[in-house]
This record gives C-alpha cells, structure tokens and sequence, in this order.
C-alpha cells in the first residue's frame, strides 16, 4: 500500500515538474526580444493622438521628460497589455536631462509597438523600434501605471554615432532647447 502511494506521489511531483518547465518556456517565449530579421511583415496602424505630434513644440508640452539617452538593452516585449500593440521595453542609459527633473540614470522605457505573437513588427504610421547601443532624443511621458513611455516616431530622434560625433548633433540639439523653452502647455479639456 505504501509503494502505491509513493508511485503516485512521484508521479504527481514528475508531472508538476514537467508542468512547471513547460509554463516558465512558454513565459520566457512571450516575452522575450524578437530579432528583427526574423519579422514577417510590418502592420502600421493610424493613431489618433491628443496633440499633433509632430509640432515638437507641442509634443514636449505633453511631454514630462526630454533627455538624451543611450539603449543599453531590449528587455522584454510584452503581449498582454495590449491587444492591438505589442509592448517592447527598453533600458536606457541617461546621458543628458534636457528637461523634467529627479530622473534616474538608468530607466526603462515602455514602447508601444513591437513583434506580435505572429512575428509582425506592428507600429503606428511611420515609427520605428529602437536599437540596442544606440542613441536617441526621447521625448517621453509618465504613464498612468508610472512607466515613462513612447508611441510615435516623434520620441525618439536618432543620433548615429552619437558617441564618436556628438558635435555633429549640436544644432539638433539646440533647436530641441529651444522648443523645451517654447513648448506648448498641453490643457485637457473637460467633456
């Protein structure tokens, strides 16, 4: 009577196992990184946003942060959150607060955008996803849930080789400055 109380016990614990190994695969494949030679195909969706932003001056009047920072790492794309959006974080490296304060140097950033469950890039109109060990003018907000976060194309300006020809980019920056200067106060509106 014990031995088949035992043989059950052992292959209660075998399949719980086993369970558990097959969960923590499937977990580590929803949510890792996507390389991108392997997408599919590219969906680009129309959005419809509370500011025009592509005026910079508005934008960064929505805006809770500007800085310019450095991808260190594609953390984690994430399904669950949105049906329609994939969600791709990022850590980034803060090479310069250009406005907002009490940023740390090191933060994660919520893109929204990424490959789908299906491999499809899906993105708003015109975006791009961002790439490890590149540098960018982020343009950023604080969400509701708390995570500084992006969705258009306007968020995130390019600095190729910013490292080796930052001097390359100072214009680009200054007009930035200027626009933080002259931003346009975003004012909800009640309805």
């Amino acid at each position: 009577m014990k031995e088949g109380k035992r043989m059950k016990r052992m292959l209660y614990i075998a399949t719980l196992i086993i369970s558990i190994g097959a969960f923590g695969f499937a977990i580590s494949n929803f949510i890792s990184p996507v390389p991108t030679e392997e997408i599919n195909s590219i969906i680009e969706i129309d959005m419809i946003y509370m500011v025009d932003v592509a005026n910079q001056k508005e934008l960064i009047g929505f805006s809770d942060y500007v800085f310019i920072g450095k991808i260190t790492k594609n953390v984690k794309t994430d399904f669950e959150e949105s049906r329609v959006f994939p969600i791709t974080y990022y850590n980034v490296e803060v090479i310069e607060v250009l406005m907002g304060e009490g940023l740390e140097s090191n933060v994660t950033i919520k893109n929204i955008g990424g490959v789908d469950l299906e491999r499809n890039l899906v993105i708003s109109k015109g975006d791009f996803l961002p790439s490890e060990d590149q540098y960018y003018i982020f343009i950023v907000r604080i969400s509701d849930d708390g995570n500084l976060v992006m969705d258009n194309v306007y968020q995130k300006i390019p600095l190729e080789n910013y490292k080796s020809n930052a001097t390359l980019y100072v214009e680009q920056i200054d007009q930035v400055k200027i626009d933080i200067l002259n931003q346009i106060e975003f004012i909800p509106t009640e309805e």
